[in-house]
């Protein structure tokens, strides 16, 4: 036969995207510029995976209905990118291993079943291309995510969050076949988070969607090179006290996992710290170009517990919020603080603000208090 009828092999990456125990391995792949998707059998995809450390067939000979050969199809994405999928069933993957695979096409020329080409391939190898370079897959537990804020995924469903400044933290663990949230167990695996995004939707009438205003957008982070797997940021903008956010939490492993995960949640929020706000009263220190921010309690009432130093600036308006300084007082006692802000810039304005937070992280308000010169003693009041 004439040579032009052995097509050319399928072009494929180095790696691909990480596969989780259990479920099918996708690759993709691309097409020779000498090549036509029309001079290609597109059920009849010859594929290899060996086990990079013994070089063993990953092939489940039970599960490919006897045959060693492994056969599958050609599918493409919304995308136009051409794939193809195995079914977990017909292979034999560990955890913990990386596989490599190398893919071959069938030309069209090739008009018999595709069975008899799995029986011996060897007999069609006119019709078959060589094999492709190999691409690399990692097995790994499917990831879990624990954000400390919502306990678990709900699409349905509208957490309530009574903040109105936004705390995102959790870890990413890597669970074990046994499906336990051990994390002693979860952390003896090789795979670790590597970079993480956060964006928020705001809408101030409704539920929350993707489709909504991007209220906050973080880019990409990475994690405490101390803890890997943990993760830890501070919404710099305060939230809206009843509107509807929508919390778009992504993130990527050290084997190139990736996956995203959605909260819906509702800002409603009241006093929770049964405390008169404190005065926090500013000064300029001309002459080493300080500001002196004093924090002082406007009540005799003691204070027992955390509260944050804030501060926001003309530069974008007063919209962003940094920490300063956490307090905490183990003891009840009258707050009174003084600091000394030397991160600050000429022609800047600056404000302050001080925060309460309980001892889980959370960050709320403080009990508004009506003050009149009649009442030195006020009984506190919402407003």
């Amino acid at each position: 036969m004439a040579i032009s009828q052995k097509p050319y092999p399928p072009i494929v990456d180095t790696w691909n995207p990480t596969v989780i125990k259990g479920e099918g391995v996708k690759v993709y792949f691309s097409l020779s510029a000498y090549n036509s998707i029309k001079d290609i059998r597109r059920d009849l995809l010859l594929v290899e995976i060996m086990d990079v450390e013994t070089n063993n067939s990953a092939v489940n000979v039970l599960g490919n209905n006897g045959y060693y050969q492994l056969i599958s199809s050609i599918s493409v994405d919304e995308d136009n990118n051409y794939y193809t999928m195995i079914q977990n069933n017909r292979l034999n993957l560990e955890k913990e291993k990386t596989y490599k695979i190398q893919l071959r096409f069938c030309s069209s020329a090739c008009q018999v079943s595709s069975a008899m080409v799995q029986t011996n391939p060897a007999n069609y190898r006119d019709y078959i291309s060589d094999y492709s370079s190999a691409t690399l897959i990692k097995v790994i537990s499917r990831p879990k995510l624990k954000l400390s804020t919502f306990p678990i995924v709900d699409a349905n469903s509208e957490y309530v969050v009574s903040t109105a400044s936004f705390v995102i933290s959790g870890k990413v663990l890597f669970i074990p076949e046994a499906q336990t949230d051990s994390e002693d167990i979860a952390e003896k695996t090789e795979e670790c988070l590597t970079s993480y995004s956060i964006i928020l939707y705001e809408n101030e009438a409704v539920k929350a969607t993707s489709n909504d205003t991007i209220f906050y957008d973080s880019g990409i982070l990475y994690p405490d090179t101390k803890n890997l797997n943990s993760f830890y940021k501070t919404i710099k903008k305060d939230l809206k006290n009843g509107a509807h956010y929508l919390l778009n939490f992504s993130y990527t492993t050290s084997s190139g996992y990736t996956a995203t995960e959605e909260y819906a949640f509702r800002v409603l929020y009241e006093a929770e710290i049964d405390y008169p706000p404190p005065y926090v009263f500013t000064e300029l220190d001309k002459e080493d170009g300080s500001i002196l921010v004093t924090i002082t309690a406007n009540t005799e009432k003691a204070y027992q517990g955390y509260f944050i130093l804030r501060r926001s600036s003309s530069l974008d308006n007063f919209e962003t919020w940094e920490d300063l300084k956490f307090y905490k007082y183990e003891t009840p006692k009258i707050i009174q603080e003084h600091l000394k802000d030397y991160l600050v810039q000429a022609g800047v304005i600056y404000r302050y603000q001080v925060i309460p937070m309980n001892s889980a992280g959370y960050r709320g308000i403080w009990d508004a208090i009506t003050l009149k010169p009649s009442e030195p003693d006020p009984a506190p009041q919402h407003m």
